[in-house]
């Protein structure tokens, strides 16, 4: 089967057992190096790769992670937590990033993963995400289309390279971020009691109100 020939949708079945996660689990198993691209990390994500992330430090595999702070998602323990692999360059897109792939590396072929699935734990292994594997040539057209566009984002003016000084001026931004979608959300649920008739009821928080409150 030639690199060209593979190709496939990674859809998180349960009744085919598998997600996206143990397909990365594979890839980064057997990478020489990986590239990845993603609008939002999150803890429990890191954690699912926390053995595979460890055996590539053990190794030093080289790669590198490009993030944002679209949304102000990310947190700065996840940011700090990446700082931990010296294997892996971090650099952080300072805007409004949505993009979600993830390159591996072999020397002989290059598998590209390009989907819908941010590095969450749900992401990786349960939501309802739709990712296309396409595993190709280090030359072929699409490989060197999709590695030009991950450099004119790893080196946009916009981007910077994680460090700690970069993280506690984001730690501000977060901390208010967090405080204006509790009140945002908090005078929500306020005008909807005063707009409907509750018969003594009161409304209560969704998950996402709830999450939004904590």
């Amino acid at each position: 089967v030639r690199a060209d020939d593979v190709k496939k949708l990674i859809a998180n079945t349960p009744s085919s057992g598998e997600n996206l996660l143990s397909v990365m689990k594979g890839e980064l198993t057997s990478c020489d190096s990986f590239d990845f691209c993603v609008a939002f990390v999150a803890e429990g994500g890191v954690a699912c790769l926390v053995d595979v992330l460890a055996e590539l430090k053990s190794r030093n595999v080289p790669g590198r992670l490009l993030t944002s702070t679209y949304l102000t998602f990310n947190s700065p323990s996840v940011f700090r937590k990446l700082m931990e692999y010296d294997n892996i360059e971090v650099r952080v897109f300072q805007g409004n990033l949505h993009a979600k792939g993830y390159v591996f590396s072999d020397g002989d072929a290059n598998t590209v993963i390009v989907g819908s699935s941010n590095l969450t734990q749900a992401a990786l292994t349960c939501n309802k995400e739709w990712n296309v594997l396409f595993r190709s040539a280090p030359q072929s057209e699409m490989v060197r289309e999709v590695q030009r566009e991950y450099e004119l984002l790893w080196n946009d003016p916009c981007t910077v390279k994680l460090s700690e000084p970069w993280i506690a001026r984001y730690e501000e931004l977060y901390k208010r971020s967090k405080a204006e979608k509790r009140q945002a959300n908090a005078a929500s649920i306020r005008d909807l009691e005063n707009a409907l008739p509750l018969r003594g009821e009161r409304i209560k928080p969704n998950k996402m109100q709830e999450l939004a409150l904590k």
